[in-house]
């Protein structure tokens, strides 16, 4: 930036720092590490000791014994948590407190 001074023989213009945005040098990007999502090249899904019976499509047979297998632990899952969240049983035994206070 320059700033003129008022001399008695002449203008003199003084040179000073840079002191608006965009003057001087540009400040250095920095370098961002690029992480590539994985592959999944180091592992495998299936687990690595599948032989080849596990390799093949299963038949619908297979398919059906495993997704029943599945449904009934989920069923008898459901049945051992359902007692937990039951408040018909909470109700009628504030009520019998009620009627045997009365």
């Amino acid at each position: 930036m320059i700033i003129p001074t008022i001399d008695t023989d002449q203008t003199r213009f003084e040179k000073t720092g840079p002191g608006l945005l965009g003057e001087g040098p540009a400040a250095p990007q920095q370098q961002l590490p690029i992480l590539p999502p994985s592959v999944g090249d180091e592992y495998d899904s299936e687990g690595s000791d599948a032989s080849e019976d596990e390799a093949r499509p299963f038949t619908r047979a297979e398919l059906q014994s495993r997704v029943m297998k599945t449904v009934r632990k989920r069923e008898s899952a459901a049945k051992k948590d359902a007692h937990k969240y039951d408040l018909s049983n909470a109700r009628e035994k504030t009520q019998k407190s009620k009627k045997s206070n009365k």
